[in-house]
């Protein structure tokens, strides 16, 4: 019979850990009910108690039926922090191999649309950018311009802040028609390009406004052709961060370098001492002849 008992116990102890969803609110609200029956001495503010008391478990109840939404948001905001900020960012790397200056150049007048695209705009954090892909997952799909084939866009972050977007653009055809689809779709709501440039090796059209940077970017030699919208002052900071960060390393492997010789040195030194006193040693024991 104790046996019995026994397995009882731990199977209800088995249950209550697997169903903690169940067992955490029910053991609240038998705390709740122990602390209102137990005889005590009279409640101060018993009405403010109880609201506030409820208002507790309505929030418990409301996490634990939410915790898997809670879970993915939270994963997807995590992911987001690691896009085009921990690793190598393509835009920075461009603007870099362009070294003009053109890219982070301020236009002279504003864009007609202050917004990145749906609502994404430049300074939001992961957070804010988790929130709103919640609320519209299609913008992390992909689209069509005339038949050319947008990819669902990637976020570039600087210092934890949104600064822009970017497109990988793909169809059948030849990348610079893409491109060129691409321009004339934008020029329709931005104007003609304020810069364009048609070589053998590059394609790209650039708007320049105050506020945000448009660039189409096409190399015909290999499979890219990108669509970026970002704002030129964070990509300025951004680029000047990565310098600094390569003059750091650059610095650090200096040093190590550096004390990776003194060791070497010291350990050559020691040897050399060694050697000396064995000499000094043996020429003692010829004496001592």
């Amino acid at each position: 019979m104790h046996v019995i008992g026994l397995l009882l116990i731990i199977i209800l102890i088995y249950l209550a850990i697997v169903h903690w969803y169940i067992t955490v609110p029910l053991l609240l609200f038998l705390v709740y009910l122990g602390y209102i029956y137990i005889p005590q001495k009279p409640k101060k503010h018993p009405v403010r108690f109880h609201t506030l008391w409820w208002i507790f478990m309505l929030c418990v109840v409301t996490l634990i039926c939410n915790r898997e939404n809670i879970h993915d948001f939270y994963r997807m905001m995590n992911s987001e922090t690691r896009t085009y900020q921990d690793r190598e960012d393509p835009l920075v790397e461009h603007a870099i191999a362009q070294s003009d200056g053109m890219l982070t150049g301020i236009g002279t007048q504003a864009s007609p649309s202050q917004d990145l695209y749906g609502g994404l705009t430049i300074g939001m954090s992961p957070f804010q950018v988790t929130w709103r892909l919640t609320l519209h997952p299609e913008l992390d799909s992909d689209f069509t311009i005339d038949n050319v084939r947008l990819f669902p866009p990637n976020r570039h972050y600087f210092d934890n802040r949104l600064y822009g977007i970017s497109f990988g653009i793909s169809n059948d055809t030849c990348k610079i028609s893409n491109a060129r689809t691409v321009v004339r779709f934008l020029s329709k709501k931005y104007g003609e390009p304020h810069h364009c440039t048609s070589t053998d090796t590059l394609y790209q059209a650039l708007w320049q406004f105050t506020d945000k940077h448009i660039l189409v970017k096409c190399l015909p030699n290999e499979y890219t052709n990108t669509l970026y919208l970002f704002h030129p002052i964070p990509l300025l900071q951004k680029i000047e961060a990565v310098h600094q960060k390569e003059l750091n390393e650059e610095a650090e492997e200096k040093q190590r370098e550096a004390e990776i010789a003194a060791i070497i040195a010291e350990r050559e030194r020691l040897k050399e001492e060694l050697q000396r006193q064995k000499e000094l040693l043996n020429q003692k024991l010829q004496e001592s002849l």
